[in-house]
C-alpha cells in the first residue's frame, strides 16, 4: 500500500524521528533507562559523545550528515614510553596515578594502554562530570568552532564486566552504549562506590580495569567544578547536541602517559 498526502508525510516525519532518536541512542547521547543516580544516567556508553557511564541524555532534533566528521584534528603519536600498567592522566587540575589490572582485565587494558601510547587522549576533555557519581573522559576534544567534538575511534571491544571487580570508589571503568560490547576509547573514574553500575544491564554491567593510586583528591576536585548543557558535534549531525553534566571550563587531559613502577611508588609514597 502507497501512502500519499499528509497521510504519508506524517510516516516519513515520524520515520525521520525515529532514525535520529535511534542514532542518538547509538551514540549513547539520548536517555537510556536503567541505573540512575540523583536523576542521572549510569555510567555507560561511550559516555558522551557516543558512550556514556550509564545512559545519557542530550537535545537536537532532526539533522542531517555532518559536514564536520568526527576526529578531523590528526593526532600527534606519544613517542616513546615505558612498557607499564601505570597511567598518569596530567590534567589541567592536577595529576591522577592508575594502575592498570591486565590480570583480571586483560582486553580492556590493553586497549586502553595503546589509546595512551598513540597519544590519543592528550587534548581530549572530561566532558560529562556528576559529583557523588563519575568524572568521564576521553572522547571530545574542544573543537575550533567552540563546542566539543567526539574523535573517532578504532572498533569496539569486548565487555569484561564478569571479572571480579567492581565499580568502587576510585575504579576506573570503561564506558559504553546500550550495547555491552560498545566501548571504545571513553573511559570512567568512580567518584563514589556504585554497585549498581556492576549489575547487568542491557545484557551486562560496566567493565572495571584498573584504579587510581594517587590523586583522587584531583578527581574530587573534578568532581566540584560547575557544569551546565554544553554544545557538542558528534558524527553524521549536521549541528552540535546538547550535553548535560558538561564542565563550564574544559578539564583538560592535558597528557597521557605510562610511567615506570618505581616512578609510580614514589608518587604514591610522596
Amino acid at each position: 500500500m502507497v501512502l500519499g498526502g499528509v497521510a504519508g508525510g506524517r510516516v516519513m516525519t515520524a520515520f525521520a524521528r525515529f532514525s535520529v532518536l535511534a542514532l542518538l541512542l547509538a551514540l549513547g547521547l539520548a536517555f537510556v533507562p536503567g541505573c540512575q543516580r540523583n536523576g542521572d544516567g549510569g555510567a555507560g556508553g561511550d559516555t558522551g559523545g557516543g558512550e556514556v557511564a550509564g545512559g545519557e541524555r542530550a537535545g537536537g532534533g532532526e539533522a542531517a550528515v555532518t559536514s564536520e566528521p568526527a576526529g578531523s584534528r590528526e593526532r600527534e603519536p606519544a613517542g616513546p614510553m615505558p612498557d607499564s600498567n601505570f597511567v598518569l592522566l596530567e590534567t589541567s587540575a592536577g595529576e591522577i596515578l592508575v594502575e592498570l589490572n591486565p590480570e583480571a582485565a586483560p582486553i580492556s587494558t590493553a586497549n586502553f594502554l595503546q589509546y595512551v601510547k598513540d597519544g590519543f587522549y592528550d587534548g581530549t576533555v572530561f566532558h560529562r562530570v556528576i559529583p557523588g557519581f563519575m568524572i568521564q573522559g576521553g572522547g571530545f576534544e574542544v573543537s575550533s568552532e567552540g563546542p566539543l567534538r567526539q574523535l573517532e575511534t578504532r572498533d569496539p571491544i569486548e565487555n569484561e564486566w564478569q571479572n571480579g571487580l567492581k565499580n568502587d570508589r576510585g575504579t576506573i571503568a570503561m564506558a559504553r552504549t546500550a550495547d555491552p560490547d560498545s566501548a571504545t576509547a571513553q573511559f570512567y573514574i568512580n567518584h563514589a562506590d556504585n554497585p549498581a553500575l556492576s549489575l547487568p544491564r542491557d545484557g551486562a554491567a560496566y567493565a572495571v580495569f584498573g584504579e587510581v593510586i594517587s590523586g583522587m583528591e584531583v578527581v574530587d576536585a573534578i568532581a566540584r567544578v560547575q557544569t551546565g548543557v554544553g554544545d557538542a558535534f558528534v558524527p553524521q549531525l549536521t549541528d552540535p547536541v546538547q550535553m548535560p553534566n558538561m564542565p563550564v571550563e574544559p578539564v583538560v587531559i592535558e597528557r597521557a602517559r605510562t610511567v615506570t613502577e618505581s616512578r609510580a611508588q614514589e608518587m604514591v609514597g610522596g
